[in-house]
């Protein structure tokens, strides 16, 4: 079996040149990563004539390795001929780069010149040369020897005619081809793995077509024999306000020491596999390094499928044609957008070595038609030739659309791809064609016919598993605190995709490098850098279930496709994915009223079934929750259906609003039937009161929304099984006509906590958390009079960091204590005063004021004992202000004394000082001296009487 792969190295870096550019770029901007290098063998006959007597001719061949920048095209070579002399110094040279795109005529050209040195101009196509002159690639000069000739007819034999020979050189200066400076490997050291805070360049130019630059210029075979990664260091320098880059090239001198001691902490690099693709001309690696299914995180069923139906077969070919069984074929990946149909292809390559064919579809597809047609054909010849070899389509619904939604041209693609596939299996029994989409119920029928798409594979979205390796596989090598807790990201990802994981990754770890472009402290990515991430990246196909929704409906393939329908009915219109919340009534401190409304109208009836329908309880009906916010109605829905084992969905009022005519009424429905389709099931509807208004107050297709709500609550109570709650801060606002019997007839108050919830909050929340054991709940509890639960929950969080933050900073490692939470208390003003004091005037406002008498009652008393505590304190401010005016005032008087006192003082050490100098006499001496110590004891004495008066107080 052919493996298409190539060896990598990488050159070791010198760590005493990357701290001089990691100072240089403190004051500036910089960057630093590898180039994609490959080294490359030419090898070209030369004519040999032997012997004086009896001449005879032989070709010898010569050969030199060469080093090509498959990123930007430099070639580059060494400095010294010598390979001693320090630090290796770098030639690099852009000629190649900037012939890469000439056909072979003009490249045939461009390697006469080369050899020859110097070609007449009459001798070449002027029209190559004139167009070579125009890029600066060549240049004309007339020889030294024509110039002379010229001359002498002029002048010496007055002859007017002139000669012109002119002669075409290249515009480049390079060595010779057989010139030792060419092999790096002379001069540099070469190691097997590389530096993972140096990120990695793409490779743009394909190996063929180096390859067949070099012969037309060397005149020789080329061949791709490794991939070296180049480290550079890029620093900006701003001269004379103009800003410069500058590239050093930190690379280690033949021999050294330093390459040595890393070598045994790294991970050795894998060599690379090969894939070509649609529009790019030739193949280039199908990643840095090749991937494996070892890494590709979980899918334990998918790799199984994959290898029993590709890779053994491909593997052990006299094996698999005894038990009959084909490595080629076709199969259909499919699965939502991002959970890694491309990465398992790729993965599948590594796998059994073969080679890789990526064909992109808007490539295929750009040139019209017709050129389609030829360009898909193209592709599966291609591979055959190459066998053994893996086609993959990635978006194969774009070839292969169904075609009675297509028009005429468009046709001729899909009936062009069909062909193609009815040929797959005579093309080469090694030869397998993968596709992959996001909507197969896209696709034409006629694909899944035997011999076609026969077998299909679901690519799930990652669960918690697959979510916690793929952050160990994506933070894997990379520079990350050891207290990264990936069993923590993993739950705070549900839904995401797999690659919005990398993308997480790949933002985190850019936080730290970002700080150190700035000219802060070196660090690696901690777990704060990650939740940061998270906490401003949502998942990117919740957007996409919602339309996949309408459209595999309207398909009527629900029933094809059963594992990704399910995924795709449970995520749509961006409710929370259906599943059974793990908390229940023993997470939710007291509420004891509300949760026996619960327990009786809910919960019971769910759990025992067939008991409710013997005394005629029907599970299903609504329960509206109402309270001030942050107070756990939805803690509570939730707890409610982790209660009863029900799954549960979360309905937000932007989930279900649309600008779009007739659109939220839909969306409406559609969660409903969702809610049918996983029952049981509890359905919340938080801020209820905005999705149902009171009508009066509304027009038009606000009107029909509250309408459509009404009509689906009284059609689900034949939803066995189903139970809708409503969550609302404001109930007065609610349309009336949802109170009526058989919708929310059941209306639970959820009440601020009082002091002994608070404390249970307080414990909930301070559970298997890092605390010190003297942590006094019923202090907290009594001090934090007026707060939500969701204030108690944030303070905790608050307090909970403080110790967190220090610890990161380098300071001792502690648990939060007491003063901890009493400063986060000092500084966090409960969030539910302002609201009561507005839904104390909306409520009386409403003339509901009745119908909710406990809650206003809650309201009010709440609103008295804050005020009083708001008086208690301000009455303890306003004391504390009166005795700190007094201490000020005091302060300032003993200032102004004591500086009397110094005054004093030095006005009787100069008169000392006049004394002895015979500068006053002895009578006038003592007089003032006298007036001076009384004035200096009556101070002493105030300044005593006021800093004794201030400590007594």
């Amino acid at each position: 079996m052919k493996i298409n792969k190539v060896q990598t190295s990488s050159f070791a870096i010198n760590r005493k040149v990357e701290e001089g550019f990691l100072k240089a770029v403190k004051s500036g901007k910089g960057d630093r990563g590898y180039y994609p290098v490959g080294k490359f063998k030419v090898v070209r006959s030369h004519k040999v004539e032997k012997g004086k007597f009896f001449k005879s001719t032989t070709f010898d061949k010569t050969e030199n390795y060469f080093y090509i920048n498959m990123f930007n095209g430099d070639l580059y070579y060494s400095h010294r001929n010598s390979v001693w002399g320090g630090t290796p110094n770098l030639v690099k040279s852009d000629f190649l780069a900037r012939i890469m795109d000439y056909n072979d005529s003009v490249l045939s050209v461009i390697g006469s010149l080369y050899e020859y040195g110097s070609i007449d101009y009459e001798a070449l196509d002027h029209g190559v040369i004139n167009e070579l002159l125009r890029e600066g690639l060549v240049r004309t000069y007339e020889p030294e020897v024509n110039q002379l000739f010229n001359f002498y007819r002029l002048y010496v034999e007055d002859d007017q005619e002139i000669y012109h020979k002119v002669f075409v050189k290249l515009n480049m200066l390079l060595p010779n081809f057989d010139n030792r400076r060419y092999n790096l490997d002379r001069f540099v050291d070469v190691v097997d793995f590389v530096d993972d805070e140096y990120r990695k360049e793409s490779i743009r130019f394909s190996h063929e077509r180096i390859i067949d630059v070099l012969g037309y210029l060397y005149g020789g075979a080329a061949m791709f024999t490794e991939l070296v990664y180049l480290p550079f260091n890029l620093s900006v320098k701003t001269v004379e306000g103009k800003q410069t880059e500058v590239y050093t090239y930190p690379i280690c001198a033949k021999g050294s020491h330093e390459a040595k001691r890393e070598f045994a902490t790294k991970e050795k690099l894998k060599p690379i596999s090969f894939m070509t693709e649609m529009g790019v001309s030739g193949s280039v690696p199908v990643e840095s390094s090749t991937i494996t299914f070892a890494d590709v995180a979980d899918m334990t069923e998918v790799k199984q499928k994959i290898k029993e139906a590709i890779i053994y077969p491909l593997k052990n070919p006299q094996l698999a044609k005894q038990y009959q069984k084909k490595g080629g074929g076709s199969i259909l990946l499919y699965g939502p957008p991002g959970c890694g149909k491309t990465y398992i292809a790729r993965a599948t390559v590594g796998e059994c070595g073969v080679n890789f064919f990526n064909i992109n579809t808007s490539d295929i597809l750009s040139g019209g038609s017709e050129e389609a047609a030829k360009n898909i054909h193209d592709a599966f010849m291609r591979s055959s030739k190459a066998s053994p070899s893996i086609l993959f389509f990635d978006e194969v619904d774009a070839l292969g659309a169904r075609r009675e939604d297509e028009e005429g041209s468009a046709r001729m693609v899909v009936n062009q791809f069909l062909m193609e596939m009815d040929g797959v299996e005579s093309l080469n029994e090694n030869v397998l064609v993968l596709g992959g989409t996001n909507i197969p119920w896209a696709l034409d029928p006629a694909l899944r016919r035997a011999g076609r798409f026969t077998q299909q594979i679901f690519i799930p979205p990652p669960d918690y598993e697959a979510r916690v390796e793929l952050f160990k596989i994506h933070t894997r090598k990379r520079p990350i605190d050891e207290n990264i807790k990936f069993d923590k990201l993993a739950e705070l990802t549900e839904d995401y995709s797999s690659a919005d994981i990398k993308a997480v990754c790949d933002d985190a770890l850019e936080v730290p490098w970002t700080e150190a472009l700035e000219g802060k402290p070196s660090r690696k990515s901690s777990m704060e850098d990650f939740l940061s991430v998270i906490h401003n990246r949502s998942s990117s196909i919740t957007a996409w279930y919602r339309i996949a929704e309408k459209h595999i409906k309207e398909s009527g393939e629900v029933d094809l496709y059963p594992d990704l329908a399910k995924y795709i009915l449970t995520h749509a219109g961006g409710v929370e994915k259906a599943a059974v919340p793990p908390i229940t009534f023993s997470d939710v401190a007291d509420l004891s009223a509300a949760k026996e409304i619960i327990n009786r109208v809910i919960i019971y009836p769910m759990k025992n079934p067939q008991l409710a329908k013997k005394f005629g309880q029907v599970v299903g009906g609504g329960v509206l929750l109402y309270g001030p916010p942050g107070c756990g109605k939805t803690y509570l829905a939730r707890a409610t259906a982790g209660e009863c084992k029900a799954n549960f969905f979360n309905v937000r009022i932007t989930d279900v609003i649309s600008a779009k005519a007739g659109e939220s009424e839909m969306r409406l429905h559609s969660i409903f039937e969702r809610a049918a389709q996983n029952a049981p099931a509890i359905v919340f509807f938080d801020e209820i009161d905005a999705l149902a208004p009171r009508r009066e107050d509304m027009v038009g297709d606000e009107k029909r929304l509250v309408n459509q709500f009404l009509t689906e609550l009284d059609g689900f109570q034949k939803l066995e099984g189903v139970m809708v709650v409503g969550g609302t801060n404001a109930p007065w606002d609610v349309d009336p006509a949802l109170r009526r019997s058989g919708r929310f007839t059941n209306q639970v108050y959820v009440s601020p906590p009082d002091a002994e919830v608070r404390k249970d909050i307080f414990r909930i929340h301070t559970k298997n958390k890092p605390v010190a054991a003297d942590l006094n709940l019923e202090v907290l509890a009594e001090k934090t009079e007026g707060y939500s639960s969701a204030d108690i929950k944030a303070l905790c969080d608050h307090a909970l960091e403080i110790p967190w933050v220090e610890a990161l900073h380098g300071g001792k490692e502690r648990p939060a204590g007491m003063d901890d939470f009493l400063r986060v208390v000092k500084n966090q003003a409960n969030s539910l005063h302002p609201w009561f004091q507005l839904a104390v005037r909306q409520l009386k406002e409403s003339g509901e004021a009745d119908f909710y008498k406990e809650m206003l009652s809650d309201i009010e008393a709440a609103l008295s004992k804050v005020d009083a505590v708001k008086e208690r304190k301000d009455a303890q401010q306003s004391v504390l202000n009166e005795r700190l005016t007094i201490v000020e005032n005091r302060a300032a008087l003993v200032a102004e004394l004591k500086r009397k006192k110094d005054e004093l003082t030095k006005y009787m050490e100069k008169l000392r000082h006049t004394y002895a100098n015979r500068g006053i006499d002895e009578a006038t001496f003592k007089m003032l001296v006298g007036q001076y110590q009384k004035e200096l004891i009556e101070v002493e004495v105030k300044i005593d009487e006021l800093e004794g008066d201030g400590t007594q107080k």
